[in-house]
């Protein structure tokens, strides 16, 4: 499996795990979502996959991290089971709209 697919894949989970805690877009910087958001016993893992990184060309390949897959595994489950639970605001471009045509009337006097 090329190493770079599971940052791929854990890139997205940290950043949703984030968002549900802190309520507030996530970090850019993947090392701040793994400081707060990833367990010790698994940034271990993590923190091996990103030295395999560094040291592998762009394609290298590591064995299966059983640890790291079952992580995925649950997470993946935890984030659409409390995605559930998020109300939806109702987006309207009604508020938009009347500004930007207000301000076209504007520059039309």
């Amino acid at each position: 499996m090329r190493v770079k697919k599971y940052f791929y894949v854990l890139r997205p989970i940290l950043a949703a795990k984030w968002i549900l805690d802190k309520e507030c877009p996530p970090p850019m910087l993947f090392s701040e979502l793994m400081e707060a958001e990833l367990e010790n016993s698994i940034r271990s893992e993590v923190d091996k996959l990103l030295k395999m990184k560094q040291e592998l060309p762009e394609m290298g390949l590591s064995p299966r991290v059983q640890v790291l897959n079952d992580y995925i595994e649950v997470e993946l489950s935890n984030i659409k089971e409390k995605a559930k639970f998020i109300e939806e605001d109702e987006k309207t471009w009604n508020l938009l709209n009347d500004y930007f045509v207000s301000l076209v009337k504007l520059n039309k006097k």
